[in-house]
């Protein structure tokens, strides 16, 4: 039974003494060691010079503890005589200065409520004052105390408390109505010092952070100093790259995010130097202030990272003093940790995930990028200490298995209570054994390598026809690269009549059609068809000039959703692009000047060259013409012979075609045929659609099986062409292994539509060395081995489309026959099947180990893979066997035929529920018939048992009626069959082998090959050996290969 997904931080001691008493031990221990220094700030600032004993001369502030602590006790005196009192709500709008954390420890001092307001934000006027209405319901408070850090904020604040009791302090200026901040900086603003902090407990230190509120207004949260700061600061204490007093924190974040929060305490819980190299990020000055301070810790957001990356920085200018820098803020990728090691120069990376709630999870510091990526995802660790976290079903609170996906779930001594004035909000719980938990809505798996990896939000979560695509990590995948990265790409949903629901980017500027295309292909290729946005849209296109944000600066995606989803609405279909047509015709002419000139390779002409390149002198003006006539009569001919390369004649054609009619503005085709054949409005319209859901530059010399179009896609992309043209196309297309080019080259070529049925013509010579995969299901993991599934004897990769979701969202291959609609059909081993299924499965899942399975022929294919991986040196799981008996080799049966198998009743026709029954295509049956000629020809090899402590598993699920075992002898009787009533007959053979009820369901063979104990079988007693997919049975198909996953992933 696999292992839930659970995880524990280590225990957190515990200690009576609150922040302010473990600040004085560390007055009165560290009294000379540097606690804050301000760039930014005069070195003598409210009359307080340093008094440490480090050798740097500095125009600017640097504080010892004894300097804050004198400065931090003037300041709670000047308070206590406004009259502020425990409890009382201290707000303040403030950048990061030294009046800020003298602010903040003072407010401590006397037990107030600390608050921090971003001072931006004081433009929302609806949010900061459903802010300050929830601090004074949250405080129980009748009046207000705010401070101010510039002047030019007072007119806005005094507008917002207007009407309320409120008393005002003002940092920078003098203003009638505010009390001077210098002023009670006064020496004689107070009694003399007094041991306060012994009578300040955990309970009188809290502190009100407020959520983003990127869909809502922000919720306020109650932060007791006892919990957050001990747990960070204890961590950082404790982990591989300790933290010491004196060591420097550069400290750039905006104060009222909890994480700057953290940082800012828990960095003066530890004894050591807060530097602000300015009052918010600019980066030259956060290099050199890291640089002349010799910080050893900082913490960024990603978009920080990326900033600094741009600073040029020298090999001796790098800030190699760092050796932790803490990611937090938003999910990181694999560039930023680089650009941190690598382009920075810093020792070591924390990716720490938290909320203002209160979670916190860490990966700990760590030197190289790999040991946090793994695959596509980006570890966020492990609880901190008294942490504890669980992966949930969704709207569930039982944890999921490890390597499943779930919500993130957390509990701690730092999680908040409640949100304030909303205790029954049902994202808070407590458990049978009384602790309290916080679904986050984050979607995240526990991997075998206990560590966390955050994969999305449930709330953004794209269900593409059934299979879920994360938003996130599309996102993070643009921002690994830099041209993207600034485009600062959001992916939202939109509506599609066909998937349900489909992924569009958003971008924050006008961008070229080029940049769309290199940010589809981007996506395509890192990450699989599945991911690729349908359409790429400026935000300026939805009416806006910039992303709506919060105050926070987060930008509001369901914003932008629900406009997209007008907009998207909106559209009309998307004609063939430009950059396609030019490809496809300079493909198109390449090949025809080869031809007529005799050049061997029509890929080695260069469209910029001089046609007389590859063509003689003296041939040149006869083959012209020959171009002209067949290509490009509605060219004036002066203008065609003129043009000296096949550049220059592609303008010429598209110029020509930009004269004609509306309808034929982007035809792609000869246009003096366009009218005359339907092949070339098929073309049109077929490289219209498939332009509109690939959204890729499509290069004509690609093989159409390796664009990936699904069965979604095509449902659409032929759809489309028959409301535009009146003709059906048949949906193998798309599973041939010819090129674009040369499926336009034969649409174009026929003027009879019942010609394009017929595909039989499209066939190569030779097959590739790879075949066609789809990911049919779920999501692929880190650690957690996919499921590959091999084709049934048609070769068909959607035969297992039916199957229904697996409950552990296990990532499912579907991979086609790379034989398929080729010449080499006929020829093929099962071995050499195999070895080309291999490479790509390796390239999907480069590391073991393997689970593999397969339906009919498939499960022979299934077996051999196994066999060839096992003797590679690679582990294999098990082998998940539909139906399928141990081949033997039988002398006595016939040289099978298409003919031969149809009177078997080897073709049924494909069950679709809800829709007439359809008849197996041509190219299926003639793949069938090589399926079954290869499987005579297959001897399977046992694969070795002995000494191995991971044998090779094989999972048998047979169908409850037919007997294969007959098979060699159904082929006899078919065979007398067609001798004695000829090609034409519509006679077949008793289908009853097909249907009675089976007599035995052991091993079927197998146990020679790995072993008895290693095959376990399983029976679905009203299946037979066609039905396996079909509605009423594949759902127990499902329910039995979920047991054989389970069983091997637990292992």
């Amino acid at each position: 039974m696999m292992q839930p997904s659970e995880l524990d931080g280590p225990p957190l001691p515990y200690t009576a003494l609150s922040v302010t008493g473990l600040f004085h031990q560390n007055v009165l221990k560290y009294s000379k060691t540097l606690a804050l220094v301000c760039t930014h700030q005069p070195s003598d600032l409210y009359r307080i010079s340093s008094t440490g004993n480090d050798n740097l001369i500095a125009s600017y502030l640097r504080w010892t503890y004894q300097d804050l602590d004198c400065a931090i006790e003037r300041f709670a005196n000047g308070l206590r005589s406004l009259g502020l009192r425990s409890g009382d709500p201290l707000v303040m709008f403030m950048t990061n200065t030294a009046e800020y954390v003298i602010s903040l420890w003072a407010a401590y001092r006397i037990g107030c409520v600390h608050v921090p307001i971003n001072p931006r934000s004081l433009s929302h006027t609806q949010e900061i004052e459903h802010m300050l209405q929830t601090v004074m319901k949250g405080c129980h408070a009748q009046s207000l105390t705010i401070i101010a850090g510039h002047a030019d904020m007072c007119l806005q604040i005094e507008d917002l408390v207007s009407g309320m009791d409120c008393t005002k302090i003002l940092v920078d200026g003098l203003l009638d109505g505010w009390n001077s901040f210098g002023d009670l900086m006064q020496e004689t603003a107070g009694a003399a010092q007094t041991e306060w902090y012994g009578d300040c407990d955990q309970s009188s230190e809290s502190s009100i952070f407020f959520t983003s509120g990127t869909t809502c207004l922000p919720k306020g949260c109650f932060i007791q100093t006892s919990a957050c700061p001990f747990t960070i600061a204890m961590s950082w204490r404790q982990s591989n790259q300790p933290m010491f007093p004196g060591d420097r924190f550069a400290l750039v974040l905006p104060n009222n995010h909890a994480f700057g929060y953290q940082c800012l305490i828990s960095t003066f819980l530890n004894a050591a130097t807060i530097v602000f190299p300015g009052s918010g990020f600019i980066p030259e000055a956060v290099v050199q202030g890291i640089q002349r301070e010799r910080c050893s810790h900082t913490a960024f957001v990603p978009t920080m990272v990326h900033a600094l990356g741009n600073c040029n920085l020298g090999a001796d200018q790098k800030l190699s003093s760092l050796r932790r820098v803490v990611l937090a803020g938003a999910p990181p990728t694999e560039e930023v940790f680089k650009i941190c090691l690598e382009r920075l120069g810093a020792q070591g990376v924390e990716n720490l995930y938290g909320m203002t709630e209160g979670i916190l999870v860490s990966s700990n510091v760590l030197g190289d990028a790999s040991d946090i990526v793994n695959g596509r995802e980006i570890s966020i660790g492990s609880p901190l200490p008294g942490a504890k976290i669980r992966v949930c079903a969704e709207s569930s609170r039982v944890p999921v298995p490890v390597g499943t996906a779930g919500e993130v779930h957390f509990s701690g001594p730092s999680l908040i209570k409640e949100y304030i004035r909303q205790a029954n909000d049902d994202r808070f719980y407590t458990d049978e054994d009384g602790r309290r938990w916080f679904c986050t809505g984050d979607k995240a798996i526990l991997g075998k390598d206990d560590r966390l990896y955050l994969i999305g939000r449930y709330k953004d979560t794209i269900i593409r026809g059934g299979e879920n695509i994360e938003p996130s990590a599309i996102e993070a995948t643009l921002g690994q690269t830099v041209e993207f990265h600034v485009l600062e790409p959001q992916i939202v949903r939109a509506p599609d009549h066909i998937a349900g629901e489909v992924p569009i980017a958003i971008v924050n500027q006008e961008i070229t059609e080029r940049t769309a295309l290199r940010l589809k292909e981007t996506i395509r290729a890192k990450m699989g068809t599945l991911f690729v946005p349908v359409g790429v849209v400026p935000v300026q296109s939805l009416g806006l000039k910039s992303y709506p944000r919060t105050m926070a600066g987060k930008i509001q995606k369901s914003k932008l959703e629900d406009l997209m989803k007008t907009y998207w609405g909106k559209r009309k279909p998307q004609p063939c692009n430009k950059l396609q047509t030019r490809s496809l015709l300079e493909s198109q002419l390449k090949r025809a000047w080869a031809q007529l000139s005799g050049f061997r390779d029509a890929s080695l002409i260069d469209v910029d060259a001089g046609l007389t390149a590859f063509v003689s002198d003296v041939n040149l003006g006869p083959l012209q013409q020959k171009m002209w006539k067949e290509w490009a009569s509605n060219v004036l001919f002066s203008d065609w012979v003129a043009a000296s390369s096949i550049a220059a004649e592609v303008q010429l054609i598209e110029k020509a075609q930009s004269d004609q009619p509306a309808d034929l503005e982007c035809s792609n085709t000869r246009s003096d045929k366009f009218r005359q054949y339907p092949g070339s409005q098929i073309v049109h319209s077929l490289l219209s659609a498939i332009a509109e859901v690939k959204g890729g530059q499509i290069n004509p010399d690609t093989r159409i099986i390796d664009l990936g179009i699904d069965s979604i896609m095509s449902i659409g992309i032929l759809s489309r062409v028959h409301k535009e043209t009146g003709f059906s196309v048949p949906s193998s297309l798309f599973f041939t292994p010819k090129t674009v080019g040369a499926i336009c080259d034969y649409l174009r070529s026929t003027s009879n539509p019942a010609d394009l049925l017929d595909l039989g013509k499209l066939t190569d010579d030779s097959c590739g060395h790879s075949c066609f995969s789809t990911l049919l299901q779920g999501t692929p993991k880190p650690g957690v081995p996919s499921l590959f599934l091999t084709p049934p004897g048609s070769g068909y990769a959607f035969s297992y489309e039916p199957l229904p979701k697996f409950a552990n969202d296990i990532a499912v291959y579907s991979l086609g026959s790379p034989f398929l609609m080729t010449k080499s059909e006929t020829t093929w081993t099962v071995e050499e099947a195999a070895a080309i299924y291999i490479k790509t499965i390796l390239s999907l899942q480069p590391q073991g180990p393997y689970i593999l399975g397969g339906w009919s022929m498939g499960a022979i294919t299934a077996y051999e893979i196994a066999y060839q991986l096992h003797q590679q040196g690679e582990r294999v799981l098990g082998v998940i066997n539909l139906d399928m008996p141990l081949p033997r080799s039988d002398t006595s049966t016939p040289e099978p035929t298409v003919k031969l198998l149809e009177i078997m009743g080897f073709y049924p026709p494909i069950r679709r529920e809800g829709k007439p029954d359809m008849e197996i295509p041509a190219y299926r049956r003639q793949h069938s018939l090589s399926s079954v000629r290869a499987k005579m020809k297959y001897a399977p090899h046992p694969i070795s048992t002995s000494d191995n402590p991971n044998p090779v598993q094989i999972y048998v699920i047979w169908a409850g009626h037919g007997d294969p075992d007959r098979l060699p002898s159904m082929m006899l009787e078919a065979k007398k069959i067609l001798e004695e009533h000829g090609p034409q007959t519509q006679k077949r053979t008793d289908q009853e082998w097909l249907k009675i009820p089976r007599e035995s369901f052991g091993p079927g063979g197998w146990a020679e090959m790995v072993g008895e104990e290693n095959v376990e079988c399983h029976v679905i007693d009203h299946a037979d050996h066609d039905s396996m997919m079909d509605p009423e049975v594949v759902q127990y198909t499902a329910d039995l290969m979920q047991i054989a996953i389970d069983k091997w992933l637990s292992i």
